[in-house]
């Protein structure tokens, strides 16, 4: 009776330690997927920032951006003359925007973002910040080159869903037009 006392207290002992051991794990797992979800919005955050604030201090970028086309690219590489730094200005505040709007989509892809807190926050970011920035986006995305598959695929899912880009580039632009409150 003693030996099978044993027996049965060493494999409840393990299967204790079996689950514990799981529980542990998850618990784990769980606070690390958190201050992982913590981490990723306050960099996104962050980014944004970094976006704002160089519209602010270069506001003049939003006027370029209506006027984007691809030999653009020849003036921001030269930049002789004045209007030439401007384009040059316009693309590396265009870098930021790209590196915001995928930072979102990359998180929300690894599930770092929270469905309501994208649709709610973040996508109508993504969605105005690609928007103001139409003719480069759509010139870049033309060649498939210079562009992530985040944004090719937010891109192509807005459309899906019935989104306009050169309509709403336009009225954000005029507002006048009408619909720049729809743009975000």
């Amino acid at each position: 009776m003693g030996m099978e006392w044993d027996k049965w207290l060493g494999v409840t002992s393990a299967l204790l330690g079996v689950v514990s051991s799981g529980v542990l794990g998850y618990l784990a797992y769980a606070v690390n997927r958190q201050m992982a979800r913590v981490q990723v919005r306050r960099e996104i955050g962050e980014l944004y920032d970094r976006v704002v604030s160089f519209r602010a201090e270069h506001p003049e970028v939003l006027k370029f951006s209506r006027r984007w086309r691809r030999e653009c690219f020849k003036a921001v590489y030269s930049q002789c003359t004045e209007g030439e730094r401007g384009w040059a200005l316009y693309y590396a505040y265009v870098e930021l925007c790209l590196g915001f709007c995928n930072a979102v989509l990359g998180a929300r892809e690894r599930g770092l973002l929270e469905e309501e807190v994208y649709e709610g926050q973040y996508k109508p970011l993504v969605k105005m910040v690609l928007t103001e920035n139409v003719p480069f986006v759509a010139d870049v995305l033309v060649t498939g080159k210079y562009v992530s598959r985040h944004i090719r695929g937010f891109w192509e899912e807005l459309e899906r869903e019935g989104w306009r880009w050169e309509e709403m580039h336009m009225a954000l632009a005029n507002p006048e037009m009408g619909g720049a409150e729809d743009a975000a």
